[in-house]
């Protein structure tokens, strides 16, 4: 069987729709919000029970959640988070240097 540009075309358009159909169609973001569930009062308590759930979860020393905080309340604030499979190691050189250089508060969180 002779393979045409003509086949391969149908077959890479065939392909693009099935994959458009799936990232459409799929919703792994089924999230249900428990009404009863309360916050935290305050930052300082939710960056606790941060700590603490990771260490029930045996996260490996370094890679736990991290605060670094210059005062209450900073011009600029800084939120990082890590991919998947990472640690916040792969980003905390640069980061620490900005956040000195801006004196913001930093906050490394785990997915």
């Amino acid at each position: 069987m002779k393979i045409t540009w003509n086949r391969v075309k149908l077959a890479l358009l065939t392909l693009l729709v099935v994959i458009v159909a799936v990232a459409f169609l799929y919703d792994p973001l089924d999230y249900d919000r428990d009404p009863n569930r309360r916050l935290p009062a305050d930052f300082q308590t939710y960056y606790q029970q941060q700590l603490e759930a990771g260490q029930q979860a045996g996260v490996r020393p370094g890679n736990e959640v991290r605060l670094v905080r210059f005062a209450d309340r900073t011009e600029y604030t800084i939120l990082f988070i890590h991919g998947f499979g990472a640690s916040r190691a792969g980003g905390e050189a640069v980061v620490d240097v900005i956040a000195n250089e801006l004196q913001a508060n930093t906050y490394y969180m785990r997915l």
